[in-house]
C-alpha cells in the first residue's frame, strides 16, 4: 500500500469519527436546550392561564354575590312572596337571569324548598337544601359557588 493510502485512510477515519462526535454533542446540547426551552415556555404559560382563570372566577364570584343583593329584585321578590305570586317571582328571576347573564338562579322559602328556577321554570317544589350554598342562604350565610 502507497503511503498516500496509509496516511489518507486514518485521516478521513478520524474526521469521519470527529464529525460524528461532534454532531452527537451538539444534537445533545441543542435537544437540552429546546426541551429546557419548551418547558420554560410552558411553565409560563400555565402561571399566566392560572392567574388568568382565578382572577375569572374571583370575578364570577364577586358579581354573582352583588346580584343577590339588587334592590330592585329584592324588591320584586319580596312583593311577590307576599302577594303568593309565582309568576311575577319568575318574572323577577327570570328578568334578573337576563339582565345579569347568569345562568341559574333558584329562589327558594325558608324549608329550602325551591318556589323558581329561572333556568327551569317548570321545575319546582322540591327540597334545595342539598346545595352547598342553598343551606348556607338558609343559615343567614352569603355563598357564592362557581361550576367548573
Amino acid at each position: 500500500m502507497k503511503i498516500k493510502y496509509k496516511v489518507l485512510l486514518p485521516t478521513v477515519v478520524c474526521t469521519l469519527i470527529t464529525t460524528i462526535i461532534v454532531l452527537l454533542v451538539c444534537y445533545n446540547s441543542f435537544a437540552s436546550y429546546v426541551d429546557g426551552s419548551i418547558a420554560t415556555e410552558l411553565d409560563n404559560a400555565s402561571v399566566i392561564m392560572e392567574t388568568y382563570i382565578s382572577d375569572r372566577v374571583d370575578m364570577a364570584q364577586q358579581r354573582a354575590a352583588s346580584i343577590a343583593s339588587q334592590p330592585a329584585f329584592t324588591a320584586a321578590v319580596a312583593q311577590s312572596l307576599a302577594d303568593g305570586d309565582r309568576s311575577s317571582l319568575l318574572a323577577a328571576a327570570q328578568s334578573l337571569q337576563r339582565s345579569t347573564g347568569v345562568e341559574f338562579i333558584t329562589v327558594v322559602d325558608t324549608l329550602g324548598n325551591v318556589l323558581v328556577r329561572a333556568h327551569e321554570p317548570d321545575q319546582y317544589g322540591d327540597s334545595a337544601l342539598r346545595q352547598d350554598n342553598i343551606s348556607s342562604a338558609l343559615k343567614g350565610q352569603q355563598k357564592t359557588n362557581i361550576e367548573t
